[in-house]
């Protein structure tokens, strides 16, 4: 083999070598902020997601302490066996249910029994 052919054939293998090294640390570089965008972006919806759950929540905090504080449910829960306190609280229970996303609202007493619900089926029936 001439001298020419020795040399081409390293440049050509030097120039492949140089090539393929610089494709991986390319390859590298991209991959590693690709990876550190999808963390950082996952992070962001996180805490997004974790803010809006904590609002919603704090929102149905207030609103059962609202309920808590009420005259007729404290009344209905400390004298249960009064129709007319049980009714008036399945009447209002039931309008709040046909108007929020709620499924059932119950006054369960001490004994875990449930004392009023805004259906009046459920009452002393477990849950």
């Amino acid at each position: 083999m001439n001298l020419r052919t020795k040399l081409f054939l390293i440049l050509s293998t030097v120039v492949m070598a140089t090539a393929l090294s610089a494709s991986m640390v390319v390859y590298h570089i991209a991959g590693s902020r690709l990876e550190q965008n999808t963390e950082r972006r996952m992070r962001q919806g996180t805490l997004l997601v974790s803010e809006l759950l904590q609002r919603r929540f704090d929102t149905e905090l207030r609103k059962f302490k609202h309920w808590a504080a009420m005259p007729l449910v404290r009344k209905t829960a400390l004298d249960y066996k009064n129709p007319e306190l049980v009714a008036a609280f399945d009447n209002y229970f039931s309008a709040v249910v046909e108007q929020e996303s709620y499924t059932s609202i119950y006054l369960i007493n001490h004994d875990f029994d449930c004392v009023a619900s805004d259906d009046p089926r459920r009452i002393f029936f477990p849950l």
